[in-house]
């Protein structure tokens, strides 16, 4: 219809379709009125017999896991690990890792949000980071891949990205599944089968090289990854420690940035602060178990 924009959607159980239609006509008020009562039907429009009816995701389903600083280290580092297995399982995947452009805005906050975590850890750059994770990869695997193409996966991992490999063929297709967005990363690739006999090699990969990739923007606006943990409910459990629960909070990419202070260095950091009033007690800090304790009272 003229002057209005609408949409459908329909409930994963058959038999329910949403029709959403806003007039581009409406004040800004009036959007929001309609909007609502949209939104409102999200939850009631469902059949009555249907299970999604007055019964939605809890909001836990739009929030990454709660973990400690060191959980965070040790999922990052596993994640990097099955990427550098692969890299040198399939030589043609590792070049297009490292043919991958990162925009040097995203390196740089990713490396500011790393130096600025009040840690007291030495200063990273991009050469030492490049060196602690070549010396860890190293160390537990006995694999080699191109430096610049680790830099590039562990970019992507910190962002929250992964590939999506569901088709079992070479995926191009980076995958975040707490927004659900999908993208090509490798874009102007092509199989060998494709290549035409005769044709340029570098023709086909311009797109490649002169494509830089923003891996922050590309996560839907609501995604945890770059936004941080609503202060409802996480504030009611602050006292348990504070600066645990300051870390929970933080988007995604910001507690893996922050979690890079632990490479190389894994006995001698805590994320949990220890009070020199209970020094009576002289009760160690352990990062896990105050984790276990606020998962407890979360009911998690």
């Amino acid at each position: 219809m003229a002057g209005e924009i609408q949409h459908w959607i329909n409930c994963i159980v058959p038999g329910t379709f949403l029709c959403f239609k806003i007039n581009s006509k409406l004040s800004e008020s009036g959007v929001l009125k309609v909007a609502k009562t949209f939104a409102d039907q999200l939850v009631t429009g469902h059949t009555q017999l249907c299970p999604w009816r007055g019964n939605p995701s809890p909001e836990a389903f739009t929030m990454l896991p709660i973990a400690s600083k060191r959980q965070v280290c040790e999922m990052f580092i596993r994640r990097l690990e099955e990427e550098v297995a692969r890299m040198h399982n399939d030589i043609e995947f590792q070049k297009q890792m490292e043919r991958i452009k990162i925009e040097d805005a995203v390196i740089a906050k990713i490396m500011q949000e790393a130096n600025g975590s009040g840690d007291g850890a030495a200063l990273l750059d991009i050469m030492t980071l490049t060196s602690k994770l070549v010396a860890r990869i190293s160390k537990q695997k006995d694999v080699s891949v191109n430096p610049q193409a680790l830099m590039n996966a562990a970019f992507v991992i910190m962002c929250g990205w992964k590939f999506d490999q569901r088709d079992g063929t070479q995926a191009d297709m980076l995958y975040c599944g707490s927004c659900n967005r999908r993208w090509q990363v490798f874009l102007g690739t092509v199989s060998k089968g494709g290549v035409e006999e005769g044709e340029p090699p570098a023709k086909r990969l311009k797109v490649d090289i002169d494509r830089s990739v923003n891996l922050l923007s590309q996560h839907r606006h609501f995604c945890p990854w770059i936004v941080g943990r609503k202060p409802a409910g996480v504030d009611d459990y602050g006292m348990l420690d504070p600066k645990l629960w300051e870390f929970v909070k933080l988007p995604g990419w910001k507690q893996n940035a922050q979690a890079l202070v632990l490479l190389g260095n894994w006995e001698d950091r805590a994320i949990i602060a220890i009070d020199s009033s209970d020094a009576k007690e002289k009760k160690a800090s352990d990062p896990e178990q105050a984790l276990a304790t606020i998962q407890a009272v979360l009911g998690l």
